[in-house]
C-alpha cells in the first residue's frame, strides 16, 4: 500500500524537471510519456539544462544534495514510484480546434488513484479521492454540453487506432491536407462517400475532438468529435489483426457520458 497522505493537492513540474527526475530515478517510462533515447540537446547545452533544473528541485524542496548525494522528496518519490508500475490506467486525449491538446492518464491501483495530466510542457501529478472523482474529472474535461445528435445512418470503416487518433486530434485546414487524409483512408478500403463525410466531419465541421482509453491497451478507446449540430462517437467493433474497425454514429451528450461511464468500469469500481 502507499503511504502518501501528506503530499500536495497537485504537484506540477516542468517537462525538464520530469525528464531529470526520472534519468537520476532510473524510470525509463510513465505510461504515455518516455525519457527520449538520445539528448534532445547538444551535450554542452545539456549540461547547462540539467544544472539549471536541478537548481529550480532543489528550490522548490523537491530535490535535496548532501555531501553530493541527491535524494528526492518523500511523497513525490512515491507519486512517481507508482506512476512507473500502476496497475491499470485510465487515458484521455482532447484538443479544442485550433488549440494544443491536454492529456490526461488516470493510474491506478486498488487503493491509489493518481491523475497525470500534460499540456504546454507542464505535468501535473494529482492525487484522486475515488474511482467515482475520476469518471467525474473525465466528464468535465470534456465539457459535455447539449447538443442534438441528428437522425444520421451510422457507417463504418477499418482504420487502426494511432491513425484515428491522429486525424481526430489534428485540425487540418487546406484543401491538400484533407485530400491528403481522405487519400489514406480510402487505401485502406473504405467507401468514398463514407470517407468524404467523415474528413468533412474532422476537418471542417470539428469544435473539438476527444480519444478515451485504458492502458495497458488490450482493448480499443473510443473517439469523440464535438460539431455544432451533433457529438460523433467513433466506436470500436473488433479488432482485424492490427486494424480496429470503428462505427461512426451521431449522439446526444448523455449518450457520450454513458460510453465514458462503460469504459471507465474495465478499470474502475464506478
Amino acid at each position: 500500500m502507499h503511504s502518501l497522505t501528506a503530499t500536495p493537492a497537485v504537484v506540477t513540474l516542468s517537462r525538464e524537471e520530469l525528464l531529470y527526475l526520472m534519468q537520476m530515478l532510473k524510470i525509463p517510462a510513465l505510461p504515455g510519456f518516455s525519457v527520449p533515447a538520445q539528448p534532445e540537446t547538444p551535450d554542452d547545452l545539456q549540461i547547462a539544462v540539467m544544472a539549471g533544473t536541478e537548481r529550480a528541485l532543489r528550490a522548490r524542496g523537491f530535490l535535496r544534495v548532501e555531501d553530493s548525494r541527491a535524494t528526492v522528496e518523500s511523497a513525490l518519490l512515491g507519486i512517481l514510484g507508482f506512476c512507473a508500475r500502476p496497475a491499470r490506467g485510465l487515458m484521455l486525449t482532447c484538443a479544442k480546434t485550433g488549440g494544443a491538446p491536454l492529456s490526461a492518464i488516470y493510474l491506478l491501483s486498488d487503493d491509489l488513484r493518481v491523475k497525470h495530466a500534460s499540456g504546454d510542457g507542464l505535468h501535473s501529478f494529482a492525487l484522486m479521492e475515488s474511482d467515482r472523482a475520476v469518471v467525474d474529472d473525465v466528464l468535465a474535461l470534456l465539457n459535455l454540453a447539449s447538443a442534438p445528435g441528428g437522425e444520421v445512418e451510422a457507417w463504418e470503416f477499418e482504420i487502426t487506432g494511432r491513425d484515428l487518433l491522429a486525424a481526430a486530434l489534428t485540425r487540418l485546414n487546406t484543401a491538400e491536407s484533407g485530400e491528403a487524409t481522405l487519400t489514406a483512408l480510402l487505401n485502406r478500403g473504405a467507401r468514398e462517400d463514407e470517407v468524404r463525410q467523415l474528413v468533412q466531419i474532422m476537418h471542417h465541421d470539428a469544435l473539438a475532438s476527444a480519444f478515451v482509453g485504458v492502458w495497458p491497451g488490450d482493448e480499443p478507446g473510443f473517439g469523440i468529435i464535438e460539431t455544432a449540430a451533433a457529438w460523433w462517437l467513433l466506436l470500436p467493433l473488433g479488432r482485424a489483426g492490427n486494424s480496429v474497425r470503428y462505427c461512426v454514429r451521431a449522439a446526444d451528450s448523455g449518450t457520450v457520458r454513458d460510453q465514458v461511464f462503460r469504459l471507465a468500469q474495465r478499470v474502475l469500481r464506478v
